[in-house]
């Protein structure tokens, strides 16, 4: 049991650095708030989330609905679909994190050409 736990925290330690790294990125392209920051990463680096892991997750006191409901209206002009089903959750497809990542890096890249 206990390699099971030590299993679980590596993959926690794994998941809570690819989402604050991804978070600084998401925030510079997106512009959004901070709260809305953290689900996208947070949905950009597991297969869906869903109330209760955004809550022990991110530590933050949010309505998930509402807040789904306008970070999908902010990220229409970039065509981002967020999927969701009753009793699963929240998620992107695959094809569209990979997009996302695109974009991020486009961006980053033409920052830098233009400096």
């Amino acid at each position: 049991m206990s390699e099971d736990v030590n299993e679980l925290r590596a993959r926690i330690s794994e998941l809570e650095a690819t989402l604050y790294a991804k978070k600084n990125d998401i925030d510079d392209f997106f512009k959004l708030s901070k709260a809305k920051t953290h689900i996208i990463a947070l949905l950009m680096s597991c297969k869906s989330i869903d109330k209760t892991m955004v809550e022990e997750t991110l530590d933050i006191v949010t309505d998930l609905k509402v807040a789904i409901c306008t970070l999908r209206k902010e990220l229409q002009p970039w065509g981002i679909e967020i999927h969701s089903k009753r009793n699963r959750g929240y998620w992107i497809d695959d094809e569209t994190k990979a997009r996302i990542n695109t974009m991020i890096a486009d961006a980053a890249n033409t920052e830098l050409h233009s400096e």
